[in-house]
């Protein structure tokens, strides 16, 4: 059986089921091969999805991970429950764990419906493939319905409020990908990718902040933490002077801010150590009582509103040709990469042409995993169609 290369997600069909021959209690041979190449097969492509078996997947490693990946992954999955096959059900309960909707059950004619499955919909095809069956209707039509609806029919996910993500691939490399905006000279957008700690050479980095300018504790694993612990003085580990957040709050008073404002201070010990010279904290997340954290309704507005602090005349004493911006309102709002990313990106690449006299030369956007950067590298294809990126040490 010739291998295929791996799905994307939402355009396919996985299916779950037992393979080669197998013999039923009354002597007769099943072919299950033939039923997923004859039946199954030609069904889920009626419906437009591209059709696969854990047996055909061409990558090295385990199969568990790849099962596990597809049974994540696949916009639809069809469980055939013929023979009671304990692999099959043990698929079905990682599926139902998993995603919340179109997973088909089907089953042989003849064979039994597991007890806790009574309930749910199992259609039933013929055990003659030759012999006309509504069945392959109605599975066409429940890929087809599942695919355009958000109707949950895991039990699982019925009952819980589950949410379920990958390990994100954190990218610990410190790469830049950068766009020009016009001309051979023109400004850049580009997306750097690796831990903060290692990037350097960039004049400014910009902190998302709450609206009440309060920086996260040093210890926290988040841009805002970093900034504050690296900025600061320290002795054997520990915080003597803190010094980022202590002019932050001297700048406000200890009072909230409206959204979007932005606040300049000094980068601390990071002037040092990664050539920072200001910090920019934007009040892109606001707190609701009861609600926790949300980001901002304007992010593309707090990306122009630190461009054009940057070329403000209060920042003339200290000219800022560099800046990095974290991914705002994608860290632990989860956050949607591709449409807060457009947001972002469009708004800068729209303040540079707007601005052609703006002193900034390359404005940045931090990428931590590698989904936020395969995400903001398609947005910014579809943004700036034609415009091959310059890969930058």
């Amino acid at each position: 059986m010739a291998a295929l290369e791996p799905l994307d997600g939402a355009g396919s069909c996985f299916v779950v089921m037992p393979f080669g021959e197998k013999t039923d209690a009354a002597g007769n041979a099943v072919d299950f091969d033939a039923v997923y190449t004859r039946f199954i097969k030609p069904i889920a492509e009626s419906a437009g999805l591209r059709c696969e078996r854990c047996d055909e997947i061409l990558q090295s490693g385990s199969i568990h991970r790849r099962m596990f990946e597809r049974l994540l992954d696949a916009g639809a999955v069809v469980v055939d429950l013929s023979f009671l096959n304990p692999n099959v059900f043990y698929e079905l309960g990682v599926r139902h764990a998993l995603a919340r909707h179109t997973t088909v059950l089907i089953r042989r004619a003849g064979t039994a419906v597991p007890f806790n499955l009574a309930g749910q919909e199992i259609v039933e095809y013929p055990g003659d493939l030759a012999r006309p069956s509504p069945a392959a209707d109605r599975i066409a039509a429940l890929l087809k319905q599942g695919m355009a609806s958000t109707h949950v029919d895991s039990p699982i996910h019925d009952m819980l409020d589950l949410r379920v993500e990958r390990v994100p691939e954190r990218l610990t490399t410190f790469q830049r990908y950068a766009w020009r905006i016009a001309g051979a000279d023109g400004p850049t957008v580009g997306l750097a990718t690796g831990d903060l700690r290692g990037v350097r050479g960039i004049d400014a980095w910009v902190n998302s902040e709450n609206t009440d300018m309060q920086m996260a504790r040093p210890f926290d694993l988040s841009v805002s933490g970093l900034i504050r612990y690296h900025g600061s003085r320290r002795r054997a580990g520990r915080i003597v002077e803190d010094t980022i957040a202590d002019a932050l709050a001297a700048e406000t008073g200890g009072l909230p801010v409206p959204a979007g404002s932005v606040i300049a201070t000094t980068a601390g010990a990071l002037d040092a150590s990664n050539d920072v010279r200001r910090i920019l904290h934007v009040a892109a997340v606001a707190g609701q009582v009861g609600r926790g954290y949300r980001p901002v309704e304007d992010l593309g507005g707090c990306v122009r509103n630190v461009l054009a602090c940057i070329d403000s005349p209060e920042m003339t004493d200290t000219p800022l040709a560099s800046v990095l911006f974290p991914l705002l309102g994608t860290g632990t709002a989860r956050a949607d990469v591709e449409q807060h990313g457009r947001e972002l990106l469009a708004a800068a690449i729209g303040y540079l042409r707007d601005e052609p006299a703006s002193r900034l030369r390359e404005v940045w956007f931090l990428c931590l995993v590698r989904a936020q950067l395969d995400g903001c590298r398609k947005v910014m294809a579809e943004l700036l169609p034609g415009v091959t990126p310059l890969s930058l040490p």
